[in-house]
């Protein structure tokens, strides 16, 4: 695939995923998870996790990252902010080279589920 399509591809998912990212609360938060390939795929060495802030009308802010070992990502992050934020998560490099994946849902504190395919947005089980 060449990288024009990839970045039509990165462009559509930053504007589906903005529209949909997760309230947070002001505080201090702890986002782990658990992430799969669709087709049991192994995860690539170079697999990570950003955790980013939807800013609207500017280029979103990153909060925090977090390698993939053993398929377990761990992000903890403080918000100064004094008002709720909209968070997403980005997964770059898991299931294939230069594979990229958004995940607006996310969950506090449990060990959800990310599991990611063919499509743009990771499918995600939160128990």
């Amino acid at each position: 695939m060449n990288y024009f399509i990839k970045f039509l591809i990165f462009i559509a998912a930053i504007i589906f995923c903005t529209t949909n990212a997760t309230l947070i609360d002001p505080g201090c938060h702890r986002f782990l998870g658990n992430v799969k390939c669709d087709k049991d795929a192994a995860i690539l060495v170079t697999a990570k996790v950003l955790l980013k802030e939807e800013v609207e009308n500017a280029k979103d802010n990153f909060l925090g990252a977090s390698s993939i070992k053993n398929n377990i990502f761990h992000i903890s992050v403080c918000s100064t902010s004094t008002n709720s934020t909209e968070m997403y998560l980005e997964f770059l490099d898991v299931c294939e080279p230069q594979g990229f994946h958004i995940s607006a849902k996310l969950s506090e504190n449990e060990n959800a589920v990310y599991t990611l395919g063919k499509a743009i947005e990771a499918n995600v089980d939160i128990p």
